[in-house]
């Protein structure tokens, strides 16, 4: 008996181990959830209407979507771990926020050109890239609040603590 156990923690473990080698090979962004406090902050920055679209760029449990979707038309989450994404969806129902989406993309081929407001945690090293693609893809004035890093050669137009908020060039 002491052995089947031994045989299944350890096929388990091997298996979370491959599937979290996995994981990060795909997405090289790691899940940090992001406090209350912080998103609080990212929302009152982002200066929230009941007519925006609020898109959350690698979305992970869908926290920022949830807190953002009783103040805007549309709040969508863009996530590319599935798991992570369908606990997004399940707290979306759970919580009866029937104007939060949840979708399992890969942010680099989602479309964000009907975005008003995007939020964000994205690594130093993708910053630069994201940039060109949210000003080559958003509209004149639209808003992008990121959590933690910085866009290069972009100044933002208010900052506090490691939250950013940018303004889409016209």
């Amino acid at each position: 008996m002491q052995d089947t156990i031994t045989l299944i923690v350890t096929v388990g473990g091997f298996l979370f181990a491959m599937y979290s080698a996995y994981i990060l090979y795909k997405n090289p962004t790691p899940f940090f959830p992001t406090s209350r406090k912080k998103i609080r902050k990212m929302i009152a920055f982002a200066e929230l209407k009941p007519t925006d679209i609020v898109m959350d760029l690698g979305s992970g449990d869908g926290r920022i979507v949830l807190m953002c979707a009783d103040s805007v038309q549309q709040a969508i989450g863009i996530e590319i771990n599935r798991g992570l994404c369908y606990w997004g969806k399940m707290m979306a129902v759970l919580t009866n926020k029937k104007n939060a989406v949840f979708i399992v993309q890969d942010f680099w081929e989602t479309d964000i050109s009907h975005v008003d407001v995007l939020m964000l945690f994205c690594i130093k090293s993708e910053m630069a890239g994201l940039k060109e693609k949210i000003q080559k893809e958003m509209k004149p004035g639209s808003r992008v609040v990121s959590n933690i890093f910085s866009f290069p050669n972009w100044s933002p137009k208010k900052t506090d603590k490691n939250v950013y908020l940018y303004e889409v060039p016209k």
